[in-house]
């Protein structure tokens, strides 16, 4: 009998592959679908911050379940990082700053515990480097536990593959944005204050490709007037332009000194 009817599943490269065969197939289809998530994340919801920088995935090696993505962090001139490896019971996520965002014990503290917290309190173990430092965190239960995994790719449509993807992407979010913001918090990001004066409020959307760009806060006036107060590595007619080409075209940007406007 023919076995052309044998259905497999669609991201499989041969018709009977191996078991390792499958497993690098099915690491290679999650991350796939993870990075998806992590874009959609950096563009939506209560991660939609224009200063936060983007992560780029960097030497993968997804076939063997791992994974890594730096972005370049405003003002420091070595990019921080984000890895996972995606090990049946022994998933391990981390989070790569470089000694220059971490100038005092008091600043790594605060991350530390910032980032524990933006999660499930678990603080994460530290290992120094050479010129930075990775935050550690160990995740051995579901859906990263062997029983999940294996039920995952045995349906790679199933609702364990589902939670695998969405989970690895959301819990890279969250530790990276949490990081990133610490750093703003502490001064460590450097960038100027500005505010915006237009018809309508801004939306973190509308700064995204700023350096550094980020929105404080916006409310209305009784003139109907929005003020909206950003955060930027940029001059005020860069940022005016870039409002401007987003379709904003009647708006004023003044940077704002201690005490006041300039």
């Amino acid at each position: 009998m023919s076995s052309k009817n044998s259905a497999t599943p669609p991201f499989y490269h041969a018709p009977n592959p191996s078991p390792y065969g499958r497993l690098q197939a099915f690491y290679e289809k999650v991350f796939k679908e993870m990075e998806g998530a992590i874009e959609k994340h950096q563009t939506f919801g209560n991660w939609a911050v224009g200063g936060i920088p983007h992560l780029s995935p960097v030497a993968t090696q997804k076939a063997l379940g791992l994974w890594y993505a730096q972005g370049s962090i405003p003002g420091i001139p070595i990019p921080g990082a984000m890895s996972i490896a995606l090990l049946p019971g022994d998933t391990r996520v981390g989070l790569f700053l470089p000694d220059e965002a971490l100038q005092s014990r008091q600043v790594e503290s605060w991350l530390e515990d910032r980032v524990a917290l933006a999660y499930d309190g678990n603080h994460p173990r530290k290992i120094r480097e050479a010129n930075r430092m990775l935050f550690d965190r160990t995740f051995p239960d579901a859906p990263f536990d062997a029983q999940t995994l294996k039920a995952a790719l045995s349906d790679p449509e199933g609702p364990e593959f589902l939670l695998i993807f969405q989970r690895l992407a959301y819990m890279v979010t969250t530790i990276w944005v949490t990081a990133i913001r610490v750093l703003y918090a502490d001064g460590r990001v450097r960038s100027e204050e500005f505010v915006v004066q237009c018809q309508s409020p801004l939306s973190p959307e509308d700064l995204s490709g700023l350096p550094s760009g980020m929105l404080i806060q916006t409310h209305a006036m009784e003139n109907g007037l929005f003020f909206s107060y950003v955060r930027a590595m940029a001059t005020a007619e860069q940022i005016a332009a870039h409002l401007r080409a987003r379709g904003l075209p009647d708006l004023v940007v003044e940077p704002i000194i201690e005490g006041g406007v300039c």
